[in-house]
């Protein structure tokens, strides 16, 4: 007999998943009529790809809360961590639409995140506060550049908030999953009907990034930062690269891996599915091992995967004047 958490779990599941596809089926057709998107070429042929489709995803936490409301003691925590997500939503939209200051958004990015964080048990450890605000509002930005790559941000997003939905099982982090599989349906394809935009990128690298935090103070367990290895050793190694150049790294750029791998040739979907196998692989091997063990795994899998990216970098470089 199935039980009845199980079941609900299971129904609401099926009708926000049925909810949000339709709404995103009807984004798609109306930023069409109304020019929200870019132009993409493809083999010589120009077609039209919607942007913001990733409003799913706030909305779906908003439902989740309302469906499944927080409890005490962390009724304020979840409400503010989705209040959050939602003034980071309404902002990156508007930045998809009309283009706002770089100050501004990096500003309430920080701002915003700062506040959620201060709610969360870091005592009087104010270093590691704010240089988890730092991470966040990092792995926020460096989720943005995933969007406009076929698949990259719902598959690799999809497989970080799989592995917090197997050890914090909460209805957001549940939720966020179903809409990022909703997402995938639209984007994960040759010719995509839709990107994020902002207000996904930021909105789920918000979500996962806080999530992670919380996590990891809440179980003392800090080799879980390997649940975002893959990209954070991009992320970070990209941004030394073009800081030692003397590049601003506060503009846009496509000096990721990923990105000098497709200007080469390869198939984007090809890529987003190899950066999301990697990073499963890492995270199903970390669930496994005891919780003795995992530290030393966290530091092995860092310096194997950091090695595999200096050699892939390098071969890329040689091969692709970049």
């Amino acid at each position: 007999m199935v039980p009845l958490n199980a079941l609900k779990y299971t129904v609401s599941a099926l009708v926000l998943a049925t909810v949000l596809a339709l709404l995103e089926w009807a984004y798609i057709r109306v930023a069409r009529r109304n020019h929200i998107g870019v132009t993409a070429s493809d083999k010589g042929r120009r077609r039209f790809v919607a942007v913001g489709g990733g409003f799913i995803f706030i909305l779906a936490a908003i439902m989740a809360v309302a469906v499944f409301p927080a409890t005490d003691p962390y009724i304020f925590l979840v409400y503010m961590y989705v209040g959050g997500g939602a003034i980071l939503a309404v902002l990156s939209y508007a930045d998809d639409l009309i283009t706002l200051s770089p100050r501004l958004r990096l500003g309430v990015h920080i701002a915003v995140t700062a506040l959620v964080l201060a709610l969360m048990p870091f005592g009087s450890n104010y270093l590691l506060y704010a240089c988890a605000v730092i991470a966040c509002t990092g792995y926020m930005n460096a989720s943005n550049f995933m969007d406009g790559i076929n698949g990259m941000l719902a598959l690799y997003s999809g497989v970080v908030l799989a592995t917090l939905a197997c050890v914090m099982p909460s209805p957001v982090v549940l939720a966020l999953l179903v809409a990022t599989a909703v997402f995938a349906a639209y984007n994960c394809r040759r010719a995509p009907a839709v990107y994020s935009g902002d207000v996904g990128s930021i909105t789920i690298g918000f979500f996962i990034a806080t999530s992670l935090v919380y996590y990891i103070l809440d179980s003392d367990e800090y080799s879980a930062a390997v649940f975002v290895l893959v990209f954070l050793i991009d992320t970070f190694c990209t941004f030394m690269e073009r800081l030692l150049q003397g590049d601003n790294v506060f503009m846009s750029h496509r000096r990721h891996l990923y990105q000098l791998l497709i200007r080469r040739g390869a198939h984007p979907l090809a890529v987003s599915a190899g950066y999301a196998a990697v990073q499963l692989a890492v995270n199903g091997v970390w669930l496994m091992l005891p919780e003795a063990a995992r530290p030393v795994y966290a530091i092995a899998s860092a310096a194997i995967l950091l090695t595999l990216y200096i050699f892939i970098r390098i071969f890329a470089l040689k091969r692709y004047n970049a």
